[in-house]
């Protein structure tokens, strides 16, 4: 017997019950998903160690979340997590290749910061952070080979550079 023939068989009241259940379940995806999606979330997620997905996962959200949650990413500390990120994956010169999937696309979540205006404001009062974080050191993106990571990296720094009070002489520090 199949599972839809399984499934008629049944006496209404226990597919009522079947019914209840599968609508608990989805309300509990559904609150942990909004769960998810909070700002200081995606900083813990970003300060956890993560992988290629999450990162990948944390730049899409910040493309497209509300201004209100990039404030409240930014607020709970989402650069220096960031820059936390960049600095771990960029302080060797050679990197593996899931290594480098994974500083593109935290470079994708620093760029989407600084489509922002409050993202460039919070970039600017971290500049010194940012910039000695991924154009510094041995694992510079600026001296990398891959133009998936030297754009952004080129990004950000012009972005200080011009927005920033003495931006320049913050992006000429790092070289």
């Amino acid at each position: 017997m199949g599972h839809a023939a399984a499934v008629h068989a049944l006496k209404p009241e226990a597919k009522r019950e079947m019914l209840k259940m599968n609508n608990l379940t989805q309300a509990q995806r559904a609150e942990k998903v909004d769960a998810g999606s909070e700002p200081k979330n995606y900083v813990h997620l970003l300060l956890d160690d993560p992988d290629v997905n999450e990162l990948t996962s944390s730049s899409v959200w910040l493309s497209t979340a509300p201004m209100a949650d990039v404030e409240a990413f930014i607020k709970a500390d989402g650069i220096e997590a960031l820059a936390s990120v960049l600095a771990t994956l960029c302080r060797h010169a050679s990197r593996s290749a899931q290594d480098e999937a994974k500083v593109e696309a935290a470079m994708r979540c620093l760029t989407a910061l600084v489509k922002t205006e409050a993202g460039i404001q919070a970039v600017i009062a971290s500049s010194s952070l940012v910039c000695q974080t991924f154009a510094s050191g041995g694992g510079s993106l600026l001296l990398s080979e891959a133009d998936a990571l030297v754009r952004p990296a080129v990004s950000v720094l012009s972005t200080l550079a011009i927005f920033a009070e003495g931006g320049h002489r913050a992006v000429l520090a790092a070289l």
